[in-house]
């Protein structure tokens, strides 16, 4: 396991609790989930200096898992805000997920001892108030289950690639409480094989999270697996790094047959939850940009112009089929339609146009024109 650089404390405590069952008493065998939660656990306590309470196998029955969280782990973290002490928690399980059922609410996590009659079964909307309950300053909940996408009962976002953190920005992150959720989804093509290639022994989600949060480890320079995820080499690594990191990589390793989701939980989205995964020093952070009328990214009523495009987020994927609409047809014309202000101004300036010009070859773009009063006229000055 490679080194790691040194680390600042923004937390007093940093916290792990990590569950993999391969060997269940009613349910069939798993072959990753044990390894997946050592190797995970591993990584926390030797690169990033966490407690760590593993579970795996015998010792992650429902009795077990529920008095940790209740009482021990609970007793802790009070502990640590009786002193005033800021607590970061990461919750990552690896085993056997179930879908709703009529009784409940939300899917549930299987532990090692459960039977078939959802006896002895973690709820998911029970686990989400556990871990809730314990108040620590900042929450990840990373479940590598079937159905894992039961746990969303709260939004779901659309996590964007961070541009170079600022000091403001990283203040933020620990002024305010963070609770995140990432989920492995439509897992069950891999229940019996999981793993990525003949010699591997991890889940191809539990793959990408350990290369994402060990990134000079010259094992994982096998292909298909990019280096790291921290995207704007600053040396940390934000929730919303690693969930882009998992989205845009395990539907090609897994040939589309998984992908990963993201959530916050209510009421915590204002902070981030992030590792420090290279060289960084918050005191040589450059601090926010000042705000102008040429970099302000709220814009109001007025449309964006093309200059504003890296301030237009939200319609990627209307973006996406108005350029394959242009690139795929022999059509001469291409006609947008909407009501006034829906946005089809800086849809077309804002998003479309940028991405034409990264083909120069391919498009020859005049500069936007408005029809007016003698519309080919316009048109006639435009080229």
């Amino acid at each position: 396991m490679s080194k790691s650089p040194p680390k600042s404390r923004p937390f007093d405590r940093d916290l792990a609790v990590v569950i993999g069952i391969n060997q269940y008493q009613e349910f069939p065998e798993l072959k990753t989930a044990r390894s997946d939660a050592e190797r995970l656990a591993g990584i926390l306590q030797t690169n990033y200096d966490y407690e760590v309470k593993l579970f795996i196998d015998g010792q992650a029955t429902f009795a077990n898992i529920q008095n940790h969280l209740k009482t021990e782990l609970a007793t802790k973290i009070e502990s640590c805000k009786s002193k005033h002490q800021k607590v970061r928690l990461l919750f990552y399980f690896a085993g056997h997920g179930t879908p709703p059922g009529d009784d409940y609410e939300g899917g549930s996590l299987v532990p090692q001892d459960a039977t078939r009659k959802t006896d002895k079964w973690l709820t998911m909307n029970e686990l989400k108030k556990l871990l809730t309950d314990l108040n620590c300053d900042h929450l990840l909940i990373i479940l590598d289950c079937c159905y894992a996408g039961s746990f969303s009962i709260t939004r779901k976002f659309e996590a964007i690639q961070d541009e170079e953190i600022s000091r403001e920005r990283y203040d933020n992150y620990l002024k305010f409480r963070a609770g995140q959720v990432i989920a492995a989804m439509d897992a069950y093509p891999f229940t019996d094989n999981r793993g990525i290639g003949k010699n591997s022994h991890h889940s191809p989600f539990a793959e990408l999270l350990f290369k994402a949060l060990t990134p000079d480890d010259k094992a994982y320079t096998q292909a298909g697996i990019i280096a790291g995820a921290d995207y704007n080499q600053d040396g940390i690594t934000t929730a919303t790094d690693l969930s882009v990191y998992l989205s845009d990589n395990l539907r090609q390793l897994t040939n589309n047959q998984q992908v990963s989701r993201t959530w916050c939980l209510p009421s915590l989205d204002r902070g981030e939850f992030f590792f420090q995964t290279g060289e960084f020093d918050p005191d040589k952070l450059p601090g926010a940009i000042i705000l102008n009328q040429e970099n302000n990214p709220y814009r109001g009523l007025k449309s964006f112009e093309e200059a504003h495009s890296r301030f237009f987020f939200g319609r990627n994927q209307a973006i996406k089929n108005l350029e394959q609409h242009l690139n795929s047809t022999d059509r001469s014309l291409t006609v947008i339609l909407g009501i006034s202000g829906s946005g089809k101004s800086s849809l077309v300036r804002a998003g479309l146009i940028p991405k034409l010009r990264e083909h120069p070859t391919q498009w020859r773009i005049l500069e936007p024109m408005r029809p007016g009063a003698t519309p080919f006229a316009a048109l006639a000055r435009a080229v």
